[in-house]
């Protein structure tokens, strides 16, 4: 391939310096925007010290009553999700076959979160002879 380009600039001109056009014109890259924009008016301003009181102490104690199952729930993915759903609705104890059927899941997605779920000590499994039943922990049954 050298040797071409050597004999194309010779048969050209080798003294001639070749410019080379592009088909499309180069623009500059613009610089990207702030995701943060710092600047706050005084209508804003008010609103955010309005907004940064503390609450009294009665609403602090309403916001803390949650059950153990809702603030599980925050760190689920949805499939675990869905898994956990099913197993409430059969009161804490199901086959692992049917969770897989009413999820909506393939049998290894089922397999792979129900593993998860027992590693992070949400479930555990169960062996009755050929079946297997996925049961949640007593915290949060």
């Amino acid at each position: 391939m050298r040797e071409e380009v050597k004999v194309l600039r010779d048969l050209i001109n080798p003294n001639e310096k070749v410019e080379v056009a592009y088909s499309q014109p180069v623009r500059p890259i613009p610089a990207p925007e702030p995701i943060f924009n710092p600047q706050v008016n005084s209508d804003t301003q008010s609103e955010l010290n309005e907004s940064s009181v503390a609450p009294a102490p009665a609403e602090a104690e309403s916001e803390n009553t949650t059950s153990p199952y809702d603030s599980l729930l925050k760190t689920l993915n949805a499939d675990e999700r869905k898994v956990v759903d099913v197993l409430m609705a059969h009161d804490g104890k199901y086959s692992q076959k049917f969770i897989r059927e009413e999820a909506g899941l393939n049998w290894l997605q089922t397999n792979r979160i129900i593993s998860r779920l027992a590693d992070r000590g949400i479930v555990s499994f169960e062996k009755e002879g050929k079946l297997g039943n996925v049961v949640l922990t007593n915290a949060l049954e």
